[in-house]
Formats: structure tokens, sequence, C-alpha cells
């Protein structure tokens, strides 16, 4: 859905929230609806979703740039909060996910978090181990971390591995994965 003025911040953001709220409200039939399953919560579709269906349930999932975005930006802080306040549940991955949410947010009701692992252990994220010394290696190494499916793009990906030079790839996927 195209919906011109999406910005981070400002005046604008308001005003671009509201198309989108708008846009959203013509196209959602209110009645199919369920629950509200908000994502990236430091931006601009989850107030327009909220406004857009007040009455509805919902629950916020938390990525690291929700909190990122919303330790930078005191826009996106605000948005933070809104969500924190009227999410009936909030799923977070890690423990320090959660911390990080409760430092930004204080506000926030404990009772509605939830912690559901997507896989990287907590551990690695406050105290990660030490990085080995960088070595030249003279061509790109890239990672990728995730499951195998289609709806990942790592298609994508692959198709462009020909065309680019002295490329190493590595993946890290869940061992059920490679059989899909």
């Amino acid at each position: 859905m195209a919906v011109a003025g999406k910005c981070l911040s400002g005046p604008p953001f308001t005003t671009y929230v509201n198309a989108l709220r708008r846009a959203l409200a013509q196209r959602i039939d209110p009645f199919s609806v369920d629950v509200l399953h908000l994502q990236h919560l430091a931006f601009g579709g989850t107030p327009a979703l909220i406004r857009a269906l007040p009455a509805h349930p919902r629950i916020a999932l938390v990525h690291g740039t929700d909190l990122l975005f919303a330790e930078a930006h005191r826009d996106r802080l605000r948005v933070l909060q809104e969500t924190a306040r009227l999410a009936d549940a909030i799923v977070v991955p890690t423990g320090a996910m959660a911390d990080h949410l409760l430092q930004l947010v204080p506000t926030t009701d404990r009772r509605k978090l939830t912690k559901i692992p997507w896989g990287i252990p907590d551990h690695l994220l406050t105290a990660p181990p030490a990085r080995p010394a960088r070595r030249p290696t003279g061509h790109l190494r890239l990672l990728y971390a995730g499951r195998l499916t289609p709806e990942k793009g790592i298609e994508a990906l692959l198709r462009a591995m020909p065309v680019a030079q002295a490329v190493e790839l590595s993946t890290r996927h869940p061992a059920t994965s490679s059989r899909a």
C-alpha cells in the first residue's frame, strides 16, 4: 500500500501516520480481523494500525531496531511508549531485550511481557565473546542466519553469488529447515 510522506520524526511523521491510518481504515474490514499482530513498534505502521482498529486486541512483537530507534529518536520513543501501554501482550525474544524495553519504557506492565526465544542466547547479547583480530581475507564474507525457507529470500542471495567477486557465504540455520 503506497502512502506518501513516510518519515521518522517531527510533524510530518504525525501527518504520515494519519494518512496511513486512513488508508488502512479504507482497506481493512474490521470484522475480518481478530487480533492485531504489531511489529516494528517504533515506526508508523504500528500507531496507524492501532488507530485504524482501536477495539481489537493487540500483540506487540519487539525487534532490536525498535529499541535502537527509540533510544536514538524522541518521536520513536513516544511511539514505543504508546505501543507498550496499549498492547495487550508484548513478546520479546530474550530477557536482555525485555530489560532494554523496560529501561526505555519503565511504565510497561511486566505482566504483559512474554519471552519467546528466537535462538540467540542472552549471554551473546549481554556479554558477547571477544572478537578475534581481523585478518584481511581479500574477499567479502557473508553470513546468512535464519531458516532456509522460501519466504526468507535466500534464493535471491544465491542467484547473486555468481555475479559477485570473491565471496564466502556461511549459513547458520535450524537443522530441520535444511530439509524443507
